[in-house]
């Protein structure tokens, strides 16, 4: 699971707006290993992390309200498009709410 969401986590780093940057960054060494996904942009602060389990967890925080535009957890679908199984953060990321 994780070489897929490195994959596709490049893939979004290299189409972001100059002004919004992102890291990935690998977890902590455990029983299940994950990446972190860290997005900032002027008005929004994202977090995805994956782990090897298929689990994930993703957040989007609205930097002027404090408020959470995205929050939830969640198993990725083998086979299935991680956009299409994001579209909610990808689309929070995007858009103030």
């Amino acid at each position: 699971m994780l070489n897929g969401f490195r994959d596709w986590a490049n893939t979004l780093q290299a189409a972001l707006p100059p002004d919004v940057t992102a890291e990935l960054i690998t977890c902590e060494p455990s029983a299940n290993p994950a990446l972190r996904l860290q997005v900032d942009s002027p008005d929004a602060i994202a977090s995805l992390v994956c782990w090897e389990s298929g689990a994930f967890s993703a957040e989007v925080l609205d930097v002027q309200t404090e408020k959470y535009r995205c929050r939830r957890i969640g198993e990725f679908t083998p086979g299935q498009p991680l956009a299409e199984q994001l579209a909610d953060f990808l689309a929070a990321l995007r858009s103030p709410t």
